[in-house]
């Protein structure tokens, strides 16, 4: 009981640390709050002698995301996501093409060291496409082993996280440099060069704005109960974007302040909750190839997609929002945007991630036939 009050308080009182000490001190502003936030919780989770109870911090991460996406996007200009919206789909479908050409590539160094390597193949499209729930779906649709379920996870885990300590460290300016910064886009309110939003004055419209946020959640997941038997995480998404999306059409809600000071800090909760569930010991049994090959293929796919989009001259913040959306689903890209500073790129990114969402699966499973049949 007393872990799990350190864990709330924690999760809850982080967020606003770790932002002051951003403001505060010149030195926080490269450990990005989302990092300090990280930390704090796998430091908590791995204390001595603690008993961090898993249960809690997994609904802690799992209310925070749904309840912050709604209120990122309520000052979300659609507008300005419609004037990206060739460029995103044109990345985005980069990204697709370079997980599977990088996958089919690496197919055939799989096949000496694991024999259900087609399948290992096809989750890796389902996981690089959309995101890890692609990843789960796809490795129950194909059956695999129990042992190549877990190891490919906890690789998940390993490699995922490497590259999203990249992409909230020195990704923004590596990529800038390769790929130009576009010129001429439309912002979301508040976006750059806008001061941020002091949410103590505005508590009431905050208030009202998480209600709304919790509304939109409630009717999503009702939806989805409805029309599946059960919480299917792509209907509720796209449930939660849509509303969000409503929401920023009605002017009464888009003219909420602080809406998305708020999601931003629901954000850092949910770092705190996802830190405390890595557990360091959970992943020493896992094989070096399976983390090898799942490094392999996303530094290949990665490597591609950049090359692809400086040949169809998209820019790098559209390149990270939708490398984002396909490697880690729609969760994780108002991280990412809160990041560049592009909150218009939310709508488009999220909707990204709902397309790898649907189509991970498709890919995942075909990619894995189609590389029994011919033997790989």
């Amino acid at each position: 009981m007393l872990w799990t009050a350190v864990l709330v308080v924690v999760a809850l009182g982080m967020p606003a640390l770790a932002r002051y000490l951003e403001g505060r001190h010149r030195a926080f502003e490269v450990f990005h709050p989302v990092l300090l936030c990280y930390a704090a919780g796998i430091i908590l989770a791995n204390t001595p002698g603690g008993d961090v109870d898993e249960a809690v911090a997994r609904t802690i991460s799992e209310a925070a995301i749904p309840l912050a996406i709604p209120l990122l996007l309520f000052s979300s200009d659609v507008r300005a996501w419609l004037k990206q919206g060739r460029a995103v789909l044109v990345s985005f479908g980069c990204a697709v093409v370079s997980v599977l050409v990088v996958v089919a590539l690496a197919s055939g160094w799989m096949a000496r060291w694991s024999e259900e390597s087609a399948k290992v193949a096809g989750m890796m499209v389902g996981v690089y496409t959309g995101g890890t729930p692609n990843m789960l779906s796809v490795g129950r649709a194909l059956e695999v082993s129990q042992e190549v379920f877990v190891a490919m996870n906890a690789a998940d885990v390993v490699v995922g996280g490497v590259y999203l300590v990249f992409l909230l460290s020195v990704g923004q300016v590596v990529f800038r440099r390769w790929l130009g910064v576009a010129k001429g886009v439309g912002l979301a309110r508040g976006d750059e060069g806008e001061a941020p939003v002091k949410v103590r004055r505005v508590w009431r419209e905050v208030a009202l704005g998480l209600g709304v946020s919790v509304g939109v959640v409630l009717l999503s997941a009702g939806l989805s109960w409805g029309l599946t038997g059960g919480i299917s995480v792509a209907l509720v998404m796209l449930g939660i974007t849509t509303g969000g999306i409503a929401g920023s059409l009605w002017p009464r809600v888009r003219a909420l302040r602080g809406t998305y000071e708020a999601g931003e800090y629901l954000i850092l909760v949910f770092c705190v909750g996802i830190g405390a569930l890595t557990s360091p010991s959970a992943l020493m049994g896992v094989g070096a190839e399976v983390i090898v090959a799942m490094g392999v293929v996303m530094v290949g796919s990665v490597a591609l997609h950049a090359l692809l989009a400086k040949v169809m001259r998209v820019d790098a913040d559209t390149f990270l929002i939708t490398s984002t959306a396909a490697i880690y689903g729609p969760p994780f890209v108002p991280l990412i945007a809160e990041r560049l500073g592009r909150r218009a790129l939310i709508l488009p990114g999220v909707a990204m991630g709902l397309l790898g969402f649907a189509l991970g699966n498709y890919l995942g499973v075909g990619m894995a036939y189609a590389l029994g049949w011919l033997g790989a």
